[in-house]
């Protein structure tokens, strides 16, 4: 039976197909051909068996390409100063990898505007608000309109940067592969290579490195041969083995050890190396995946021996693995990464000398969610004379899950940072904002081939040094975006955040070698009145009932700083940073957090800085999580930036609510959670994943409505026209959630005709809607996901 053609035969139909579109979309997001075309290569490269060969999963390929290699370039970190003008195409420069993507789609590939940003990864609302804001339209054809080549010219220069195709793919069934390995055997087609190594002494066997292959699903893959990748040196502390890498009395692997837990085995039998193997595995969460192989050997201890090693192949990209003895000896060395991707892996050429007899076992784990206590024995180490320790800082900062300390440190060129563990630990630590105890988490979509798993390290999860035994030590250079250059010196925040795994009687420490400490500005941040330079569009007097009280200019260095506010009621203050687009990437980062806290409580910015004209103001109000720092006298006030570069001044705005009275209706501008009565809800029909109407509320003769709150929670769609205002009574009490600061009257703040929602609804209340106003228009539904 003939096998089937190969991926680049389908790769090159794909680029014949769809060259154009595919190039036009890139071309809008790169801003350059040679940029486009790399964008599309990766992603018809990547779209072999198995993978999306649609037009639109191809674009949704290319995006993701694109944010990514945007991440790795830094332009998608935060950028807090928002655009202050210019034509459309210096708006879409300015805009951050995500934002640019929706508007791409929308405009390039002629996706709907709710299609479009749910591919991208932002909200729709803020991608309607982009599109009114500027005509990126013509941003977007102008950089479609700069490529002046021919589609034949263009499918040829995008075939160039594709591999060359090869003549036939894998074969199809286990037959084929049997078919294939008795030839390999036999020698019968001189088509077929078996690697042999000849005898070196009388003791040793000739040992064939030839192709085997992996039955997945029914799926039968064949392989090549690969290299073996130069190896990090390991952290200072205990060996693997004596973390745990053994195999058990029953020879079997360990099912949890050293914060790793056991996916699957699958068992090679050394003695027949051409039958096909099964292997029990699977893992598509997007986190690490690392395989150990435990061998039977031929005398280890004879130098004449050659230790076997074995090549694993991911649909193209090649993985060796060294065997450890099934007896200890030689032990296990490291872990080898993989692919999070959920690909089929396949042994392939064994090399070196392997008994006739015998068993090896290919151990696959992935990391562990929580790191179980274990406490270490050796003392804090005592700083050297140039060193700096900047764990003992006075002021520490629970945020959303971990501490935070940040302390200021004059570094070097040649300054490094030594992080050491006396118990285990989740640990990140910072640079600038620049985190260093990151090795870049591979996503899962990433293709095998793309490389992205191969710099993994099985320490570093998720932003932080994941430390499973007491006694470790680790040394990190200083980043190059923060290096001073040879001779000179440079301020630096040092920032360490201990992860929601660490537990709180954990002990470490971080030093800073060849550095001084520099004492932090104990002055107080004056409230400056106006928005200065701000624009009035972005930044309205009054907005969502708050009124601009002013704005303190506070350095992006990691440091709290008590700022002056003439305010009553700190409870309800709330501060805006200005910021062009959420950054998803955040997550649940607390280092990168911007806060102000007073003795009333710690009021976060929401999960994201965020422009005024974005705030989600009936949510982020009620946001309010964690605790301020230790010792914070009543009244005072303090303000923190996580840590940029160069420490830039960056605005923060304050907002005080209004009055119901006193609030401008006419003139205040729409929040996020209103758009205008009659156009498409922003998030979506039901068929496209968006909430459901579950009734239409109906008042009395008093204007009260009564309802039930779904047990799984709900919310509110409310259409209003004209001054109005409303509360949710709960057993005769306000529900103040919806509007915390004005003591649970939600409005929607404008007279214009519109169309809201109202969350925090308390899951399977009975409640009562009390209703004032809205005479010109009211209507109101409830809603559930």
């Amino acid at each position: 039976m003939a096998g089937r053609p190969g991926p680049e035969f389908d790769r090159e139909g794909l680029v014949r197909a769809h060259a154009p579109t595919l190039h036009r979309v890139a071309l809008m997001l790169a801003g350059h051909a040679d940029g486009a075309e790399d964008l599309v290569a990766q992603a018809v490269r990547s779209s072999g068996e198995g993978s999306p060969s649609t037009l639109d999963e191809l674009l949704t390929r290319i995006v993701r390409e694109h944010r990514r290699r945007s991440r790795r370039a830094g332009r998608d970190r935060l950028r807090l100063r928002a655009p202050s003008g210019g034509d459309a195409g210096d708006v879409l420069d300015s805009l951050d990898a995500t934002a640019r993507a929706a508007v791409v789609l929308h405009f390039g590939a002629g996706w709907p505007t709710e299609r479009a940003a749910r591919a991208a990864g932002i909200r729709p609302a803020r991608l309607a608000h982009l599109l009114r804001t500027a005509d990126l339209d013509r941003a977007v054809a102008a950089l479609a309109d700069s490529e002046d080549r021919s589609e034949p010219e263009l499918v040829r220069q995008l075939l160039d940067r594709l591999p060359p195709s090869s003549p036939a793919g894998p074969p199809e069934s286990a037959a084929e592969v049997g078919s294939a390995q008795h030839v390999a055997g036999g020698g019968q087609d001189p088509t077929e290579t078996a690697y042999r190594r000849k005898s070196r002494t009388n003791r040793r066997r000739a040992v064939a490195a030839t192709t085997a292959a992996l039955v997945v699903g029914g799926t039968v893959v064949a392989l090549g041969g690969g290299e073996t990748r130069p190896e990090p040196p390991p952290p200072d502390g205990p060996s693997l083995a004596e973390r745990g890498w053994v195999l058990g009395p029953d020879g079997e692997p360990p099912r949890g050890v050293d914060g790793m837990r056991l996916l699957g085995t699958a068992t090679v039998d050394q003695g027949d190396r051409y039958a096909p193997l099964r292997v029990p595995f699977s893992q598509d969460g997007g986190s690490a995946v690392w395989a150990v192989l435990w061998c039977d050997l031929i005398a280890p201890e004879d130098p004449n021996v050659a230790l076997p090693s074995v090549t694993l192949d991911t649909q193209g990209a090649e993985v060796s693995l060294r065997c450890a003895g099934n007896d200890g000896l030689p032990a296990v060395d490291r872990l080898v990464p993989l692919p999070a991707s959920g690909s089929t892996l396949t042994p392939t050429a064994w090399t070196g000398d392997l008994p006739a007899e015998g068993q090896a076992t290919l151990a696959f784990y992935a990391e562990h969610d929580t790191v179980t206590h274990v406490e270490g024995t050796g003392a804090v180490p005592a700083p050297g004379p140039s060193e700096v320790t900047v764990t003992q800082v006075d002021e520490r900062w629970w945020i959303w899950n971990g501490d935070v300390r940040t302390d200021l440190v004059e570094v070097g060129h040649d300054s490094d940072l030594t992080v050491w563990a006396g118990t285990s630990l989740v640990l990140g630590v910072l640079v600038d904002g620049v985190r260093l105890t990151d090795d870049g988490d591979p996503k899962p979509w990433d293709p095998p081939a793309s490389g992205n798993w191969k710099e993994q390290d099985p320490e570093l999860r998720q932003g932080f040094w994941t430390v499973a035994t007491g006694d470790r030590s680790r040394t990190f250079a200083l980043p190059a975006e923060v290096r001073p250059a040879v001779g000179q010196r440079r301020t630096v925040a040092v920032t360490t955040v201990t992860g929601g795994g660490s537990d709180p009687r954990a002990r470490w420490q971080v030093r800073v070698s060849r550095a001084s400490r520099v004492p932090a500005e104990a002055a107080s941040v004056p409230l400056r009145p106006g928005r200065g330079w701000i624009d009035p569009d972005l930044v309205p007097d009054e907005i969502g009932g708050y009124r601009l009280a002013g704005r303190w200019l506070v350095p992006a260095d990691g440091m709290a700083r008590t700022v002056d506010l003439a305010a009553q009621d700190l409870a309800k203050l709330r501060p805006v940073m200005l910021a062009d687009d959420p950054i998803d990437d955040w997550g649940d980062d607390p280092a990168s957090m911007p806060v102000l806290a007073s003795s009333a409580g710690l009021t976060m910015m929401g999960p994201y800085a965020i422009s005024v004209a974005e705030a989600w103001w009936s949510e982020a109000v009620a946001w309010s999580d964690g605790r301020p720092p230790p010792d914070l006298e009543d009244g005072v006030v303090k303000a923190l930036l996580p840590a940029e570069p160069g420490h830039p001044t960056r605005t923060v705005l304050a907002y005080l609510p209004v009055s119901y009275d006193d609030f401008d209706f006419d003139a205040a501008p729409l929040t996020a959670s209103s758009w205008p009565a009659g156009t498409a809800s922003p998030y979506g029909t039901p068929s496209e994943g968006g909430p459901q109407r579950v009734a239409e509320l109906v008042g009395d003769a008093d204007d009260r409505l009564s309802f039930q709150v779904p047990h799984g929670g709900g919310m509110l769609e409310v259409t209003t026209q004209g001054r109005g205002r409303m509360r949710v009574l709960v057993d005769g009490r306000p529900w103040t959630d919806p509007a915390p600061a004005h003591d649970g009257w939600w409005s929607s703040w404008t007279s214009r005709h519109v169309t809201s929602v109202v969350w925090n609804l308390p899951p399977g209340a009975t409640a009562v809607l009390e209703v004032e106003g809205w005479e010109e228009g009211f209507s109101v539904d409830l809603l559930a996901w």
